[in-house]
């Protein structure tokens, strides 16, 4: 559990995590300059473990409603097994924030381990930059 929130470094150690786990070395360098130096990275560099076997991670993101308002939170009346399931057999974090209320660049900062002012979307109609790099391509 991340008792600090998820943040930059957070993110940093989730993609290392989830690149080793499919197989594939990002230096530490290469995903500091993706961090820190500019929302359109060019010189990223992936490879992949020899003789790696890839396997899944699957991210599932529930949102648009409040932090209690599962059951396994003590709500007083929402039912959500589902997520109880979850929950009590994968990880919850309890102290995880957002960099903005609006879904589509909270999702950017997500997907991306960037800052709204470096990935630019900056509201829920702006598009992604061009060239852009998501956590997955890393994969």
């Amino acid at each position: 559990m991340c008792s600090r929130g998820v943040s930059i470094k957070c993110w940093v150690c989730w993609v290392a995590l989830a690149c080793s786990a499919m197989g594939v070395v990002v230096t530490g360098a290469e995903l500091e300059r993706t961090v820190s130096v500019s929302p359109v990275p060019t010189d990223v560099q992936v490879q992949k473990i020899a003789g790696s076997k890839p396997r899944n991670v699957v991210f599932i993101l529930s949102d648009d409603h409040r932090y209690d308002a599962m059951s396994f939170m003590g709500h007083q009346f929402a039912e959500t097994p589902h997520l109880d399931s979850l929950a009590s057999n994968g990880v919850h974090f309890e102290n995880a924030f957002v960099t903005t209320s609006l879904c589509s660049p909270s999702r950017a900062s997500i997907l991306t381990g960037l800052y709204t002012f470096r990935h630019r979307v900056i509201d829920n109609n702006r598009l992604v930059p061009d060239g852009t790099l998501f956590f997955p391509q890393y994969l």
